[in-house]
Order: C-alpha cells, then structure tokens, then sequence
C-alpha cells in the first residue's frame, strides 16, 4: 500500500531534534518520521478513539516514510526572551530560535506492507493538523494513491547515512519509533523516557547553501 500526500505549511514552523530542549538548539529543515508519525497518532485517538487507534497503531508504526522537498528552505534566526521556573523564582534567559518556511508544497509518501488499514490511514492523513512540539501548522491539499502521479526525487527518512557513501548535501538528525512499541508506551503519560522508545540517525537531503545574512539562511536544493 502506497499513499503520497502533498502538504504545505501555512506558517513558519520549528522542528527541533530530540536530544535538545526548547530553549536551545538549531531548527531541522524537515520533519522526523517519529513526528509524522505522532501527528497520526494524535489525529487517530481524534478520529477513532483510544481503543480503535491501539488496533491500527502498528500499521502507523511499521511505516516507511518518503520525502521531497521544495525548490527553497528559509531559516530565520529571533532573538526572544523565555523564562524558566528554578524552584521559586523565575528566570528569564536570552536565546536563539530558527523558524523555517518552505517556498511551496512538500510531499511525503507513506508505504506500507499492510493494506488492512488503509481506509483508517487516509482519513488521518488527510486530518494532519501539525508536526513535531512546536505547533508547526500544516495543511493536507491533495492525496494520491497512484505512484506515478508525482515525479520527484524522494529521500528515504528511514535509511540511516551510509558514511561510506557520502553525497552532496546537508546532514539532518532524524529520530523513528521501535519496532516493538506499543500505543502505551509512546503515550505522553508514560513516564518512561521517550528517548528509550526510539533510535536515532543521520541522513543526508540534497539541498545546498544558497545565500546566508546575518539573520537569514536559504537552502536550495540540488537538482539531480
């Protein structure tokens, strides 16, 4: 079973790594499978209720996800002021946050070896409402179950680097579910730490360095 969605931000998003915190680290450039796949989980509890959505969870799992990326990349660079609770007191902190915007459409293919749960999934797919912790808004335009309607050069997210084979590029941290997770576990009222339910990897996207100033980056991708 095969579903590709073409997608668009409707604002500026940040998609932060999972090793670093809110008040630091650089924005990533796309989104993680463990992301995408937490957005239909949420839509799925939405949509199906808690019980239904623990029957269609490992074909949400078990996905393999496909992405292509837009002509542009823009990331900006704000300076913001936050405030973090120590104890009694709060303190305020001075930091750095990236926001990106995309110069158009994106796509995403969700291939599957199941095709049981193939209704349910289209109809989260199409529900996807927003991506990562951030809030980054995304609206579903058009869903397509023939392959050979969109042509575009697609990076696996689930293929780690291989460094013996290392190609034009820049190098993004992506993070994707165990195999042998469970709905429960990746519940945010698990108290069980979430890095222990999945893995971590590098990948490299075909995008370049287009133009830099003092407060925003433009990536541009390579065309093959």
């Amino acid at each position: 079973m095969t579903l590709i969605a073409e997608l668009k931000f409707v604002s500026t998003f940040a998609l932060k790594p999972s090793n670093v915190t809110n008040m630091s680290g650089r924005t990533l450039l796309l989104p993680t499978p463990y992301a995408i796949k937490m957005a239909l989980i949420d839509r799925a509890i939405v949509r199906f209720g808690f019980e239904k959505s623990k029957e269609i969870f490992p074909a949400i799992r078990d996905l393999r996800i496909y992405w292509a990326g837009p002509l542009t990349i823009g990331v900006m660079q704000v300076i913001e002021k936050g405030y973090r609770l120590a104890r009694s007191t709060t303190k305020s902190q001075i930091r750095v946050q990236e926001y990106c915007t995309y110069s158009g459409s994106f796509y995403i293919t969700f291939e599957s070896k199941s095709s049981d749960a193939v209704g349910e999934l289209s109809q989260l797919i199409r529900m996807l409402f927003r991506l990562g912790r951030s809030g980054s808004i995304i609206n579903c335009e058009y869903l397509f179950r023939n392959v050979e309607a969109i042509d575009r050069d697609w990076i696996s997210l689930g293929d780690p680097l291989d460094y013996s084979e290392i190609t034009r590029g820049i190098v993004q941290r992506m993070d994707d579910m165990r195999h042998d997770v469970s709905l429960t576990d990746v519940s945010t009222y698990n108290l069980q730490s979430p890095n222990q339910l999945r893995f971590q990897y590098d990948i490299i996207i075909p995008y370049k360095l287009g133009y830099a100033s003092d407060n925003f980056i433009v990536y541009e991708r390579i065309e093959s």
